[in-house]
């Protein structure tokens, strides 16, 4: 025949088989099962040797760094490579025309860390190209932007079978590559804590007595993106000064470290602001007193805290400022914990969630 591929006997029809591959959840937690589905339309019948997903992962970070920014920071490790077979049949599995399903379940390691992407710089205006150290050298970020991925490809081992009587065709293999989502595993348990509390005292030159503010976060500062914080803050103003507002900001710090196996490991520190609100009504003169509930959300789309990666942190606080005229701004800072969600997590979930500090 004139129109065949020299490598495809006559016998056979053209190549008109379809393969999809998908996951039933979008985000998956370490020590927990990942879920999907393989989905083989068959029109032309085949033999089947193996059905597998590779599944990797790969933590990145990237960075220069020095005046003219000529010191190239960079570090590169593999969280996860691993293959997952589903069907291995050594003298094959025939699948004639028709839908073949064939269902998953793999156990994703412990130590897998979460998910982390940072746009370059043309992307998003969140990034700044160029930022300061505390020593004020500056540094850019690198040409490839910092990451944590996790990358999969399904794969099915086959030949085809003739449609009369005749050798199989040469082993051929279809692949289809999917990326998924790990959330950083937490402990439900902590979804059911005791307010942190945070007590400062300030005193100012020829103030008198010191200021005393306390600062109680709910849940211990433990929430996800989306949620409410309930915070109570109360201020004794003893001192000869006035307060003239008060403020709360939500920052998030990313840190990147890259290891340096002849002197300190580098690391590289950006902190920005998600989130800047005044408390209305907040004057609190000399010798006055403030005690109140207040509630405000983490905005939705909120990335999650990584703590458990080898060269990417992200850490969130939350810090209250008292805005003092004539002196320095008294400020009081507690950490927060911010959860990625996942549906997964809804059977893990504590029946009630109390929150001990509620608005008025």
């Amino acid at each position: 025949m004139e129109n065949q591929p020299p490598s495809t006997p006559a016998n056979y029809k053209p190549i008109t088989n379809h393969f999809f591959y998908s996951f039933n959840n979008p985000v998956y937690y370490p020590g927990k099962i990942v879920d999907g589905v393989i989905v083989l339309v068959v029109q032309s019948p085949i033999k089947v040797t193996k059905i597998g997903i590779t599944w990797r992962g790969s933590e990145y970070v990237s960075w220069y760094q020095g005046v003219s920014h000529q010191e190239h920071c960079t570090a590169l490790k593999i969280v996860l490579e691993n293959d997952y077979a589903i069907l291995n049949e050594e003298e094959g599995r025939v699948l004639n025309e028709g839908t073949h399903t064939f269902n998953f379940q793999w156990e994703l390691p412990q130590d897998c860390p979460a998910n982390f992407e940072e746009p370059s710089s043309n992307t998003s205006n969140d990034v700044i190209p160029f930022v300061f150290s505390s020593s004020g050298m500056p540094r850019s970020l690198g040409e490839i932007p910092s990451y944590i991925r996790y990358h999969s490809t399904a794969y099915v081992n086959f030949s085809f079978i003739g449609n009369t009587e005749g050798p199989e065709s040469p082993k051929l293999r279809m692949l289809r590559d999917n990326t998924f989502k790990v959330a950083e595993a937490f402990d439900p348990s902590i979804l059911i804590q005791n307010p942190v509390t945070k007590k400062e005292l300030s005193e100012f030159w020829l103030g008198g007595d010191p200021l005393e503010f306390t600062l109680s976060v709910a849940n211990g500062g433990v929430l996800f993106a989306g949620q409410n914080i309930y915070v109570n803050l109360s201020i004794s103003n003893k001192s000869t000064r006035s307060i003239d507002g008060i403020s709360f900001i939500v920052s998030e710090k990313l840190t990147f470290i890259a290891p340096n196996l002849t002197k300190q490991d580098q690391i590289f520190d950006r902190t920005r602001e998600l989130l800047h609100a005044e408390v209305a009504d907040s004057a609190v003169p000399s010798g006055g007193q403030f005690n109140q509930d207040l509630m405000f959300m983490i905005p939705v789309g909120t990335p999650a805290t990584i703590t458990k990666a080898t060269h990417i942190k992200r850490t969130f606080d939350l810090t209250c400022v008292l805005q003092i005229s004539f002196g320095t701004n008294p400020q009081v800072t507690v950490p927060l914990r911010i959860l990625d969600w996942s549906p997964l997590v809804k059977d893990d979930l504590p029946k009630q969630v109390p929150i001990t500090i509620k608005p008025k």
